[in-house]
């Protein structure tokens, strides 16, 4: 595996959350301390995309019925999903959006400001 070191500014809050990490024996390292905090991203997107598929296959499946029973409905159901799919792109997924450590968020900014 070819490895590359990379020079990332984490800030103060992050190097200490490390430090931590890899002083109670969890893990051996820092780069091991920010592997795992990748495959959680990882992990995350997969399954923003995977309930993102189902979501449209369902979105597909009602928008077909209904166009069967009242052809009317065609253009507002169009209507509607453009509307949702343009929230989805600006909001995102909620769920994702939630960070891991809620507490610091605010915290984070304004140690980002300062630094």
């Amino acid at each position: 595996m070819n490895t590359t070191d990379k020079a990332v500014e984490i800030g103060t809050y992050f190097e200490q959350f490390i430090s931590s990490q890899v002083a109670t024996g969890r893990f051996a390292s820092d780069a091991d301390v920010l592997q795992a905090g990748l495959r959680l991203l990882e992990e995350q997107q997969i399954q923003f995309n995977l309930k993102k598929s189902e979501l449209e296959n369902k979105d597909a499946g009602l928008v077909g019925a209904l166009d069967d029973q009242n052809p009317d409905v065609r253009g507002v159901s169009q209507s509607v999903t453009e509307a949702m799919r343009t929230l989805a792109s600006v909001a995102g997924d909620s769920e994702q959006s939630i960070p891991a450590i809620p507490a610091t968020k605010g915290l984070l900014r304004s140690q980002i400001a300062a630094e």
